[in-house]
């Protein structure tokens, strides 16, 4: 059941539906990951993953614009995983409708500013996810390239994508 009778329209089911789908194929599956002491998931620790899981690909990212031939194979493997579990952090967010994965203004609103509110909340974490799928694509293709055909480009427009999304999120969210 869905807190005080929210609804998700039915675009954000079915592009949760569609993201979560990504996530099943063999091997990519992964939990967001609890800090220590933690015993459940909270929108709080999503929250505090994103920076944390997304700063080796960031830095991938600024790397590849000053140095391309030192970023290594290693260096992409690891900036890949942490994107991944990024987005199982983004999907938890999208499938556990319970207390403890809902923003804090979300609990403090009721009837239907709530549900407005929880619309727009769930529809940006589903274009946050598409854009990390997006973002990881990146590193994926970089590492089925050549080193010195590598280029890094994209990686910073899709970083400064991905970081303006968060920014815009902590303000109207």
């Amino acid at each position: 059941m869905y807190p005080n009778s929210f609804r998700p329209s039915a675009l954000v089911i079915v592009l949760g539906f569609i993201f979560f789908g990504t996530l099943l194929i063999p091997g990519r599956a992964q939990a967001c990951p609890l800090g220590a002491g933690e015993t459940r998931l909270e929108i709080s620790r999503v929250m505090r993953n994103f920076g944390r899981l997304l700063s080796s690909a960031d830095q991938v990212a600024r790397d590849g614009a000053s140095r391309p031939q030192e970023v290594t194979d290693q260096q992409l493997t690891t900036a890949i995983e942490g994107i991944r579990l990024a987005q199982s952090c983004a999907q938890a967010a999208i499938d556990e409708k319970t207390e403890a994965m809902l923003p804090i203004k979300a609990k403090q609103m009721q009837g239907a500013e709530r549900e407005r509110y929880l619309q727009k909340y769930y529809a940006y974490m589903v274009a946050f996810a598409t854009a990390l799928e997006s973002y990881k694509s990146l590193f994926e293709a970089a590492l089925r390239t050549e080193k010195d055909h590598r280029d890094f480009t994209m990686f910073n427009i899709k970083r400064t994508e991905v970081t303006d999304r968060a920014n815009k999120a902590h303000a109207d969210l």
